[in-house]
């Protein structure tokens, strides 16, 4: 590489010298420029995470990987389209276990309406009648506490379903860049061509008897850029198994798992 702009740069100064200084200038920086266009791209970024106390953590040590766009799409179209399939046929499950929840309720608040409508007209002041309507309702009560609960864990686990990870979509294979933050949280990836890449990372944090986990998963537009700036930190953390993130890049943005 060193011999070939040592060659293309001295030809270009043979060039100079047989033009007016002027044009000759522009000649050469209209060169220089071309050549550095034409180099290859990089990643520079940061990883960090900031606390509710506002103190900024830069994470070292952390492995930055760059994944082109082409190797991954198919998994994850492929990907999104399984988790589509899974949250559909778990929001049927729960709509069907939701309607036999309502029923059983239902059936129990007309069983009570019933047996309140059979104790009208009789006299309830005696001690006996008061310990009867007790006898009687105590079942009814407690059918209508049970379905109620069981309504209650059905609408709390209606947006609960086992998702596939996009994980699987970033292995090492898959890798054409890689490197490890420094001690200030920095990083520089150096890729191999122009294109649209997603940028992964992983880090945790451990906070005295707790740990922290963090995920990254950022597009990067490489494709009209030498140098492009990535920050990893609490604004795009992401969730692998959200199906939002297959929305595709989008040009100075990451568009990452989560909401």
């Amino acid at each position: 590489m060193v011999g070939i702009l040592r060659n293309f740069f001295g030809n270009i100064s043979r060039v100079i010298l047989t033009m007016k200084a002027p044009l000759s200038l522009i000649t050469f920086c209209s060169a220089a420029v071309f050549l550095i266009s034409c180099g290859k791209p990089q990643i520079k970024g940061e990883v960090f995470v900031v606390t509710e106390g506002q103190q900024a953590y830069k994470l070292a040590l952390v492995t930055v990987n760059a994944v082109p766009e082409s190797t991954v799409k198919s998994c994850i179209d492929t990907t999104q389209t399984e988790n589509k399939e899974r949250a559909s046929e778990a929001m049927q499950q729960n709509a069907a276990a939701l309607r036999i929840a309502e029923k059983e309720l239902d059936d129990a608040k007309n069983e009570r309406a019933r047996l309140e409508a059979s104790f009208a007209g009789i006299d309830s002041s005696s001690v006996d009648e008061v310990d009867r309507r007790i006898f009687l309702t105590i079942p009814v009560r407690e059918r209508i506490e049970k379905a109620s609960q069981k309504l209650r864990e059905i609408k709390a686990a209606s947006s609960k379903y086992e998702l596939k990870s996009y994980w699987d979509c970033f292995v090492n294979e898959s890798t054409v860049s890689q490197t490890t933050t420094r001690s200030d949280g920095k990083f520089t990836l150096s890729l191999p061509r122009k294109g649209t890449y997603i940028v992964t990372a992983s880090a945790s944090r451990k906070i005295i008897s707790t740990t922290e986990y963090y995920n990254w998963f950022v597009w990067v537009d490489a494709s009209s850029q030498n140098e492009i700036t990535v920050s990893l930190n609490n604004t795009n953390l992401a969730d692998p198994y959200t199906p939002n993130y297959s929305l595709g890049p989008q040009n100075g943005t990451a568009n990452y798992f989560g909401n």
